[in-house]
């Protein structure tokens, strides 16, 4: 299947009617249908991980060395502080509801917080061990859904806490062999699972594995030698980019409740793998060419 060049490159998020993305100091906004961008604002220099949730966009930056996490509105006008942050390749964030939930690391540990999205004083959540001893326990991907934020370690480890703290609840242990664990892992939700895929070293496949929100039995959703990264959620479905041949990608689509996997489309990747978005207008992924749009 031919991808349908876009103007704008990823990185981006998009809501379906326009991409937003930061560029040369600058939050800019441009249709997805094509046409001139629109600056929504001027910014401190963003690193990335930026979202959108509930009209706000959300992103982290840096200004004279120090990291923050900010947020706007994603009709335009000025950024706002959300809150320091120590570590910017550390940090994870979801927002769900009014808050804004941060994984962030304090000293030798991680530690998850809650904070007003528009900026307030955190609340600590929970802790643990974040040096070099700790590492497979460090939260590396986090998503928030029904009050509850879910996340899965460095090791693999799938585990859950109630959006207002409480005692941590151990979802799934590692399906991995720590010890070849050398990149972080992307985490998606369903309705009813927690579905996982983690970088794996001389390994031949990174298989897409699920478990129930409230925990259970785990199942492997995807393996046969996919290597399957960038999972996002939608309509049912988790798609995925298939990296097993480095010079031909494949993206790929599951059930999100289980059964055959099929190739959406192939192309040649970009240096960078990048993030894949997906929204209601189709699927974009990064090529040499730039970026281009596949239908679902």
């Amino acid at each position: 299947m031919a991808g349908e060049p876009v103007a704008v490159d990823l990185p981006f998020v998009s809501d379906g009617e326009y991409f937003y993305k930061a560029s040369g100091g600058q939050i800019l906004r441009t249709p997805v249908d094509g046409g001139a961008s629109q600056t929504l604002a001027d910014s401190p220099a963003v690193i990335g991980l930026m979202q959108l949730a509930d009209e706000r966009l959300y992103f982290v930056a840096e200004d004279a060395g120090a990291y923050s996490l900010w947020q706007m509105s994603a009709g335009g006008g000025t950024p706002s502080l959300v809150m320091p942050i120590e570590d910017p390749q550390v940090v994870r964030y979801a927002v769900d509801g009014e808050l804004v939930y941060v994984f962030d690391v304090d000293g030798t540990e991680w530690v998850l917080r809650s904070v007003p999205r528009t900026g307030g004083d955190p609340v600590e959540l929970a802790r643990g061990p974040g040096d070099l001893a700790g590492a497979p326990q460090v939260p590396a991907a986090l998503a928030g859904q029904g009050g509850r934020l879910y996340w899965v370690t460095r090791g693999g480890f799938v585990r859950s806490i109630d959006a207002a703290g409480g005692a941590i609840t151990d979802l799934a242990d590692s399906a991995i062999d720590i010890q070849a664990n050398k990149d972080l892992p992307d985490i998606a939700l369903s309705d009813t699972h927690v579905a996982w895929s983690i970088i794996q070293q001389a390994q031949t496949s990174f298989p897409i594995f699920r478990v129930p929100l409230d925990g259970g039995e785990r199942e492997t959703l995807l393996d046969d030698e996919v290597q399957a990264l960038r999972l996002v959620h939608w309509d049912g479905s988790l798609y995925f980019v298939d990296v097993a041949d480095p010079s031909d990608h494949h993206l790929g689509r599951v059930p999100a409740a289980g059964g055959p996997w099929e190739v959406v489309a192939c192309y040649e990747p970009a240096s960078s793998i990048g993030g894949v978005v997906v929204d209601q207008t189709g699927i974009y992924a990064r090529t040499p060419d730039g970026t281009v749009r596949f239908a679902h």
